[in-house]
């Protein structure tokens, strides 16, 4: 099993891949000098296995530099379990 994340900047979106087959997506939009994750999607075939959480931490190693804007539930659910990276959050 080949597991990739793609990235497509212009669009906003990194997608997870296995087997060439779409896994999951995470959306976000870059503005104000912040980087806001808008949304996160897995497919139900392949839920239960950290796909999420994977993208999501994928998409804060793009612009390390840039607060983050939790915007999606499943992204705001992920730095409550995570609070030793709570500084990257915007207003942290």
């Amino acid at each position: 099993m080949s597991t990739s994340i793609t990235h497509d900047a212009d669009a906003g979106r990194f997608t997870l891949l296995i087997d060439d087959e779409r896994a999951g997506s995470l959306d976000y939009s870059r503005g104000d000098g912040r980087v806001a994750i808008t949304h996160t999607y897995t497919d139900p075939a392949f839920r239960g296995r950290g796909i999420a959480a994977e993208l999501a931490v994928r998409a804060l190693a793009e612009d390390p530099g840039l607060p983050i804007v939790a915007a999606c539930p499943y992204v705001a659910h992920w730095f409550a379990q995570h609070p030793e990276r709570a500084h990257l959050l915007a207003g942290a």
